[in-house]
């Protein structure tokens, strides 16, 4: 084993989950233009320029920051819809004022939710509620700085951003003071606003920088990372982090030779063999990786997700392991399994069952798409095989838990609270087989409605499930489990965008809406609904109160 090589992977891993503290990864969109027009203002105007596609740009939204009295939040959200590499988007207040200013159309036309800045004034730039790129310091009035940009304009820099929710003065061009004041056409400006002229190397490569091979000036992730060591579970020297394998896996004394394990091969080798000629060995205790009590295990097995490791949270009470039923719990947006693992320990031992928390981490299912949302699509928008969706690792994953420690049950119970929650409810819609028995989803931020009219995320349309698959699941045994008063419109991991806000302010709301619209579709259409909704008195989004929920409903 090359102990210089592992150790150095693991101290670069460590450096970059410090550095994750102080930076963001690259992001799609960027904030390139503010335009505080000559009419009172108007037309007020934000660039934005898109730096990979976007499958869907309702994820993204701008806001205001007034007067240095710090954010509004997102106050526009964009409506469903793709952008392409490359493209300009232009968010206005004004539709005709900026027509006639620039002489084309706007994209996208606010009334003045977001576009009401004076140049004085902060602007905020979201993706899923979080900010991802700043202009001004949104604690700080404007006036009198130099970001101040009063009847003028600010231009980002080339080849910069976007800078998170920390603005860099550095990265912007400011245009003199009251410069469009007596014009009524930008190109009447004595400097124009320079529209549409950003932009944005994309250099393809690996960046990740565990990976052998590594490039830092990549800012464009090509899936070429490789990282060499030990991938078999069963090693001395597994590492979870090796993504091919070197040959340099160790599997119990790697000197043979040595048979009385004292770091020399002579004489006393000799006579350990002769001593033992001619008897017939055991059979070897197959290996196991579960056992009664607390425990974790890196799981691979899958093969069509073996790249993308799962680390298993457990817990096995004291009892008759066999007849145990097993329930799959889903950790939410934190990636904290070990800590939905120990949620459930009162309730194994009441209840004897077997806890199996799988843990997603942001580095092999990052963002929503490939935890909450099942990787169902790539980033481009491409359907990928349901081989690789992270629904599909779940199967594979029950049989694996049943066969090390015995089980002999034919089903399996699931619990996913909040991003886990969203988990669920998916798998039960695109998931084609499956051994669950009750799938609790509990606090979900957002849903999937079964409206084959609705575009995927939020709906069914241009998904691989539809109507066809509506008698399917529709009668499996989902629960949707709601705590009444998880009924925050503002909490900052709630998603705020338009296909969301539709489902309702809060979580409390949209699991309502989603039960109601999903027994409607089901009516419409004569077929037979097996869905509950539960809801509990006086919990918000409290995974614990409704972990020991979940358990009295299972179990009970």
């Amino acid at each position: 084993m090359n102990i210089t090589k592992y150790f150095k992977k693991y101290i670069l891993l460590l450096l970059c989950f410090t550095a994750s503290a102080l930076s963001l990864e690259a992001q799609n969109l960027v904030l390139t233009g503010v335009v505080h027009g000559p009419l009172a203002g108007t037309p007020k105007a934000l660039e934005l320029y898109v730096i990979a596609d976007i499958p869907d740009l309702s994820v993204y939204g701008v806001g205001t920051a007034n007067n240095g009295l710090g954010s509004n939040g997102e106050e526009f959200s964009f409506p469903g819809g793709t952008a392409l590499a490359g493209e300009f988007i232009y968010v206005v207040n004004d539709g005709a004022s900026f027509s006639s200013f620039f002489g084309f159309d706007a994209d996208f036309i606010d009334n003045g939710l977001a576009c009401n800045f004076n140049g004085n004034d902060a602007i905020e730039l979201f993706e899923n509620g979080v900010v991802i790129d700043t202009f001004g310091l949104i604690d700080v009035p404007g006036d009198g700085t130099a970001w101040e940009y009063t009847l003028g304009w600010a231009h980002r820099n080339n080849e910069t951003g976007p800078d998170g929710s920390s603005f860099q003065l550095s990265n912007w061009e400011i245009s003199a003071l009251n410069l469009f004041s007596g014009t009524t056409q930008n190109s009447q400006a004595s400097i124009p606003f320079p529209i549409g002229t950003y932009s944005y190397l994309i250099i393809s490569g690996c960046t990740d920088p565990i990976a052998d091979n590594y490039n830092p000036m990549a800012n464009a992730d090509d899936g070429s990372c490789s990282v060499a060591g030990c991938v078999y579970l069963a090693a001395n020297n597994y590492d979870p982090l090796a993504t091919v394998d070197d040959d340099s896996c160790l599997f119990g004394n790697d000197c043979v030779a040595d048979l009385n394990n004292d770091n020399l091969v002579n004489s006393g080798d000799l006579l350990s063999f002769l001593s033992s000629f001619g008897t017939t060995c055991p059979q070897p205790a197959p290996m196991t990786y579960l056992s009664p009590g607390l425990g974790s295990f890196v799981y691979n097995a899958y093969q069509p997700l073996s790249l993308k490791p799962v680390t298993v949270h457990y817990y096995i009470p004291e009892g008759n392991i066999s007849q145990m039923p097993i329930v799959f719990v889903f950790h939410g947006n934190n990636r904290n399994g070990s800590e939905y693992r120990d949620a459930w320990i009162s309730s194994a031992d009441t209840h004897q069952c077997i806890v199996v928390a799988p843990e997603f981490s942001e580095e092999y299912y990052p963002g929503s798409e490939q935890y909450m949302e099942g990787n169902i699509f790539d980033s481009f928008g491409n359907l990928n095989p349901a081989s690789e969706w992270t629904f599909s690792l779940i199967e594979p994953l029950f049989d694996f838990v049943k066969s090390d420690v015995g089980n002999l049950t034919s089903e399996y119970e699931m619990f996913g609270h909040s991003a886990g929650g969203q988990f669920v409810h998916r798998f039960i819609l695109f998931a084609a087989t499956t051994s669950v028995n009750r799938a609790i989803a509990a606090n979900s931020g957002w849903y999937t409605v079964p409206d084959p009219l609705v575009d995927f995320p939020y709906g069914l349309q241009n998904s691989p499930s539809g109507t066809a698959q509506m008698p399917t699941f529709f009668t499996r045994k989902l629960i949707i489990h709601l705590g009444q008063a998880d009924t925050n419109p503002n909490d900052p991991s709630l998603n705020q965008s338009a296909g969301a806000n539709a489902q309702g302010a809060y979580r409390y709301a949209r699991g309502l809406y989603f039960f109601a619209e999903s027994q409607s579709i089901s009516s419409l259409n004569s077929m037979p609904f097996e869905w509950l909704k539960i809801e509990v008195p006086g919990v918000a989004h409290d995974f614990e109160a409704m972990s020991i929920d979940a358990a009295s409903i299972l179990f009970d």
